[in-house]
């Protein structure tokens, strides 16, 4: 039996499971980065279409802590290499680091929000079996108060 209804929640986590499936493969991009430029623009180009769409899911689940962590684990790394970066003039080793910072932090959301799908998946299931239980007892006990009825006439 598959829930027709599904929380707010529940429907931005798969989203964002679907996202974070999707932006961990553009980790081979950051691997390959290594080996030459342009894989470096491809994987940067995919970390800031993808940090905009994970701040906009963070934001509409109104996950604060979650847009912390990632503004402590990726924007701060990435703005100090930046800086340092231009400053030293080794732009392209710091952003490296900073790809490594994001690949991490995505590899990392990608089992806390699988998990937390499984346990709200695990929810909604528990909560229609008990919906189910319920409308047995109900057809049980009508049957019953039907037949007391009858035997009474």
């Amino acid at each position: 039996m598959e829930l027709n209804l599904i929380s707010e929640e529940r429907y931005y986590l798969e989203k964002l499971s679907k996202i974070l499936n999707y932006n961990f493969s553009t980790s081979l991009l950051f691997i390959l980065s290594f080996f030459g430029g342009i894989l470096l623009a491809a994987a940067v180009i995919a970390m800031i279409l993808f940090t905009f769409l994970l701040l906009y899911v963070f934001m509409k689940l109104k996950k604060i802590s979650w847009i912390i962590s990632f503004g402590i684990v990726v924007i701060i790394p990435l703005t100090i290499s930046i800086i340092i970066g231009l400053e030293i003039g080794y732009l392209y080793a710091f952003l490296l680091v900073s790809l490594g910072f994001y690949y991490f932090y995505c590899f990392t959301l990608k089992y806390i929000v699988n998990e937390r799908l499984n346990e709200l998946i695990a929810h909604d299931e528990l909560e229609l079996e008990r919906k189910s239980e319920k409308e047995k007892m109900s057809l049980w006990e009508n049957q019953f108060k039907d037949k007391i009825n009858n035997d009474d006439n």
